[in-house]
């Protein structure tokens, strides 16, 4: 089965970028900090926030949610 790599840079696939938003991540700068996707040339923000958006999260923060 091919991986569909959303950031290059630093080889982080659409399957990991789903679960992490799975875990609870709500935005890009959830994903940066959980995954290091979009920490380099910042070419793939669009693709992940277009995974965000897909996957219907919920914007407004949290303030008791865990990252780690």
């Amino acid at each position: 089965m091919a991986r569909k790599l959303v950031c290059v840079c630093n080889f982080i696939t659409e399957k990991e970028i789903l679960a992490t938003i799975a875990e609870g991540a709500r935005d890009l700068e959830d994903i940066k900090l959980m995954t290091g996707a979009g920490t380099s040339c910042g070419k793939c923000h669009a693709a992940i926030n277009s995974l965000l958006a897909g996957a219907a999260v919920k914007r407004e923060p949290d303030v008791q949610r865990r990252l780690f």
